[in-house]
């Protein structure tokens, strides 16, 4: 269907917060919007994204499964937890490498590693495998 003033219609199936919206892209304020439309209704303002404005409709809705996230919840609340230690620990690390190496505990002598380089052989190139010569 051809539309005037150089306005552009798309569909977005099973669009999910943080999706991307055709080419609206992605813009909390559009979030916002696309998430408080009920199934039929459409924005009655536009919402400029960028240089363009956009005026969307939701055509069906889908409200989570909430037994399916309570179900799940005990395993990302680990991962989170497992993800936040690691970082925090990572963190603590560097910080204290960080100071260590202002305080002159840590000293780092490039000669030895220069020498280290120098004694390593060079990787020699991969052996054919071929009983004949690849060209």
């Amino acid at each position: 269907m051809e539309l005037p003033h150089g306005f552009e219609e798309g569909t977005e199936e099973d669009w999910k917060v943080g999706s991307v919206i055709g080419k609206a892209g992605t813009s909390s304020a559009l979030e916002e919007v696309a998430y408080a439309l009920k199934a039929g209704e459409i924005t009655k303002t536009p919402t400029k994204v960028g240089e363009n404005w956009v005026i969307l409709g939701a055509t069906k809705r889908v409200d989570a499964d909430l037994a399916a996230f309570a179900s799940r919840r005990p395993q990302m609340t680990q991962t989170l937890l497992t993800e936040r230690q690691t970082q925090l620990w990572d963190d603590y690390v560097t910080k204290v490498q960080e100071e260590m190496k202002r305080a002159g505990r840590i000293k780092i002598y490039q000669n030895v590693l220069a020498a280290l380089e120098e004694d390593e052989p060079s990787a020699a190139p991969p052996q054919s495998q071929f009983p004949f010569p690849v060209k």
